[in-house]
């Protein structure tokens, strides 16, 4: 293994390491004794896959939210403009 391919392969152990410290709430110790297959079979899973779906259900939700918080300011804002022109 050439030096550039170890490099690569330490990144990329690294990175998955990462991942699993940050989305599967992993001490980082621990998930960088984790093999990579096992760590490619937790994000390949379907309760990943499910978790992810609901993250992306509930940034959406939000997002609604605050679409709906910034109509009832920009209307407060035009209701005081109108109401100063009198």
């Amino acid at each position: 293994m050439s030096v550039r391919q170890r490099a690569d392969y330490l990144a990329s152990l690294t990175a998955q390491a990462a991942d699993l410290a940050l989305h599967a709430h992993t001490a980082l110790p621990l998930a960088l004794a984790t093999p990579m297959s096992a760590a490619s079979d937790y994000f390949a899973s379907k309760s990943f896959t499910g978790y992810v779906k609901q993250l992306e259900a509930q940034a959406k939700l939000a997002g609604v939210v605050l679409q709906g918080i910034n109509a009832v300011v920009t209307s407060i804002g035009m209701l005081g403009k109108a109401l100063t022109r009198r």
